[in-house]
Protein backbone atom coordinates (compact mmCIF):
# COMPACT_ATOMS: atom_id res chain seq x y z
CA UNK A 1 0.00 0.00 0.00
CA UNK A 2 3.08 2.42 0.57
CA UNK A 3 4.30 1.60 -3.07
CA UNK A 4 0.56 2.82 -4.31
CA UNK A 5 0.36 5.63 -2.20
CA UNK A 6 3.85 7.36 -2.37
CA UNK A 7 5.40 5.31 -4.58
CA UNK A 8 8.51 2.96 -4.98
CA UNK A 9 11.10 4.01 -2.06
CA UNK A 10 13.30 2.20 -4.16
CA UNK A 11 13.07 5.22 -6.95
CA UNK A 12 13.28 7.96 -4.33
CA UNK A 13 17.22 8.49 -5.30
CA UNK A 14 17.56 8.95 -0.64
CA UNK A 15 21.25 8.61 -0.22
CA UNK A 16 21.54 6.00 2.68
CA UNK A 17 17.82 4.64 2.11
CA UNK A 18 17.00 7.43 4.63
CA UNK A 19 14.09 9.82 5.16
CA UNK A 20 16.23 12.30 6.70
CA UNK A 21 19.03 12.14 3.69
CA UNK A 22 16.23 12.10 1.47
CA UNK A 23 14.32 15.59 3.15
CA UNK A 24 17.69 17.18 3.10
CA UNK A 25 19.03 16.68 -0.55
CA UNK A 26 19.94 19.29 -2.53
CA UNK A 27 18.07 21.18 -4.29
CA UNK A 28 20.30 23.84 -6.04
CA UNK A 29 18.72 26.60 -4.42
CA UNK A 30 15.08 25.65 -5.84
CA UNK A 31 12.36 24.65 -3.48
CA UNK A 32 13.03 21.55 -2.34
CA UNK A 33 12.51 18.07 -4.03
CA UNK A 34 9.31 15.64 -3.58
CA UNK A 35 10.82 13.63 -0.57
CA UNK A 36 8.65 10.58 -2.47
CA UNK A 37 7.84 9.43 -6.03
CA UNK A 38 5.25 12.25 -6.17
CA UNK A 39 5.07 15.73 -3.66
CA UNK A 40 4.19 14.86 -0.05
CA UNK A 41 3.24 17.95 1.50
CA UNK A 42 3.14 18.54 5.34
CA UNK A 43 0.07 20.78 6.40
CA UNK A 44 2.54 22.24 8.70
CA UNK A 45 5.22 23.42 5.78
CA UNK A 46 8.32 22.20 4.93
CA UNK A 47 10.18 24.20 7.62
CA UNK A 48 8.35 22.99 10.01
CA UNK A 49 8.35 19.39 9.04
CA UNK A 50 12.20 19.40 8.78
CA UNK A 51 12.26 20.60 12.05
CA UNK A 52 10.35 17.68 14.07
CA UNK A 53 12.27 15.10 12.12
CA UNK A 54 16.20 16.85 12.91
CA UNK A 55 14.26 17.21 16.67
CA UNK A 56 13.66 13.25 16.39
CA UNK A 57 16.94 11.84 14.98
CA UNK A 58 18.50 14.40 17.77
CA UNK A 59 16.94 12.58 20.43
CA UNK A 60 17.81 8.95 18.70
CA UNK A 61 21.38 10.21 18.90
CA UNK A 62 21.16 11.09 22.17
CA UNK A 63 19.89 7.73 23.39
CA UNK A 64 22.64 5.81 21.18
CA UNK A 65 25.62 8.24 21.34
CA UNK A 66 28.27 5.35 20.59
CA UNK A 67 25.98 4.04 17.33
CA UNK A 68 28.97 4.96 14.99
CA UNK A 69 26.80 4.55 11.70
CA UNK A 70 24.56 7.17 13.22
CA UNK A 71 27.34 9.56 14.23
CA UNK A 72 28.72 9.41 10.92
CA UNK A 73 25.19 9.71 9.16
CA UNK A 74 24.87 13.23 11.36
CA UNK A 75 28.42 14.47 10.61
CA UNK A 76 27.74 13.79 6.99
CA UNK A 77 24.68 15.46 7.02
CA UNK A 78 26.10 18.33 9.51
CA UNK A 79 28.90 18.91 6.68
CA UNK A 80 27.15 18.76 3.45
CA UNK A 81 24.14 19.90 4.34
CA UNK A 82 23.61 23.70 5.39
CA UNK A 83 19.81 23.58 6.65
CA UNK A 84 20.24 20.15 8.43
CA UNK A 85 23.56 21.75 10.12
CA UNK A 86 21.57 24.85 10.93
CA UNK A 87 18.49 23.21 12.16
CA UNK A 88 20.95 20.71 14.14
CA UNK A 89 23.02 23.13 16.00
CA UNK A 90 19.52 24.69 17.69
CA UNK A 91 19.71 21.75 20.25
CA UNK A 92 16.25 20.64 20.13
CA UNK A 93 15.24 17.02 21.19
CA UNK A 94 11.88 15.24 21.10
CA UNK A 95 10.08 12.79 19.61
CA UNK A 96 7.99 13.22 16.31
CA UNK A 97 4.49 11.52 16.86
CA UNK A 98 2.41 13.12 13.95
CA UNK A 99 1.75 15.29 11.08
CA UNK A 100 -1.09 15.67 8.72
CA UNK A 101 0.20 15.70 4.86
CA UNK A 102 -1.42 16.24 1.58
CA UNK A 103 -0.52 13.31 -1.34
CA UNK A 104 -0.51 14.57 -4.95
CA UNK A 105 -1.10 11.67 -5.91
CA UNK A 106 -1.16 11.28 -10.33
CA UNK A 107 -3.83 8.43 -10.54
CA UNK A 108 -6.74 9.56 -7.93
CA UNK A 109 -5.41 13.34 -7.32
CA UNK A 110 -4.79 14.82 -3.51
CA UNK A 111 -5.56 12.63 -0.88
CA UNK A 112 -5.35 14.05 2.60
CA UNK A 113 -3.77 12.17 5.44
CA UNK A 114 -3.17 11.90 8.90
CA UNK A 115 0.25 10.49 9.90
CA UNK A 116 1.10 8.81 13.04
CA UNK A 117 4.24 7.99 14.44
CA UNK A 118 3.62 4.50 16.50
CA UNK A 119 6.34 3.44 18.61
CA UNK A 120 6.84 -0.38 20.28
CA UNK A 121 6.86 0.00 23.55
CA UNK A 122 10.76 -0.41 25.00
CA UNK A 123 12.44 -0.48 21.22
CA UNK A 124 13.05 2.67 19.25
CA UNK A 125 11.06 0.56 16.06
CA UNK A 126 8.81 3.24 14.71
CA UNK A 127 5.69 2.64 12.82
CA UNK A 128 4.43 5.41 10.54
CA UNK A 129 0.77 4.79 9.54
CA UNK A 130 -1.17 7.28 6.99
CA UNK A 131 -5.04 7.44 7.32
CA UNK A 132 -7.69 8.89 5.98
CA UNK A 133 -11.32 9.65 8.09
CA UNK A 134 -13.74 7.13 7.56
CA UNK A 135 -16.34 8.28 5.03
CA UNK A 136 -14.48 10.82 3.11
CA UNK A 137 -13.24 11.31 -0.35
CA UNK A 138 -10.02 10.42 0.68
CA UNK A 139 -10.77 7.62 2.11
CA UNK A 140 -12.06 6.21 -1.12
CA UNK A 141 -9.24 7.27 -2.92
CA UNK A 142 -7.37 5.16 -0.65
CA UNK A 143 -9.43 2.13 -1.28
CA UNK A 144 -8.94 2.61 -5.16
CA UNK A 145 -5.80 2.50 -4.49
CA UNK A 146 -5.85 -0.70 -2.19
CA UNK A 147 -8.26 -1.82 -4.60
CA UNK A 148 -5.46 -1.61 -7.45
CA UNK A 149 -2.68 -3.51 -5.54
CA UNK A 150 -5.03 -6.17 -4.67
CA UNK A 151 -7.06 -7.39 -7.32
CA UNK A 152 -9.83 -10.13 -6.53
CA UNK A 153 -7.95 -13.78 -6.46
CA UNK A 154 -4.58 -11.98 -7.24
CA UNK A 155 -1.99 -11.80 -5.00
CA UNK A 156 -0.51 -7.78 -4.28
CA UNK A 157 0.46 -5.51 -7.36
CA UNK A 158 1.35 -2.44 -8.44
CA UNK A 159 -1.70 0.02 -8.65
CA UNK A 160 -2.10 0.89 -12.67
CA UNK A 161 -2.89 3.96 -14.62
CA UNK A 162 -6.61 2.59 -14.91
CA UNK A 163 -7.71 3.57 -11.69
CA UNK A 164 -10.80 5.81 -11.73
CA UNK A 165 -10.32 9.11 -9.12
CA UNK A 166 -13.63 9.23 -6.85
CA UNK A 167 -15.57 11.96 -6.37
Amino acid sequence: MWSAAVGDPRTYGWDEHNLVAGMFRSSGGRAREPIAAWPVLSWAGDEVEEEELVADLRETAATHPHDGRLVSFVDHMRRNNPRFARLWSNGTARTHVGDRKTIEHPLVGDIALDLDVLMAAGTDLRIVAYTAEAGTTDAEKMNALRTACHPPGKGPSRPTSEISSPG
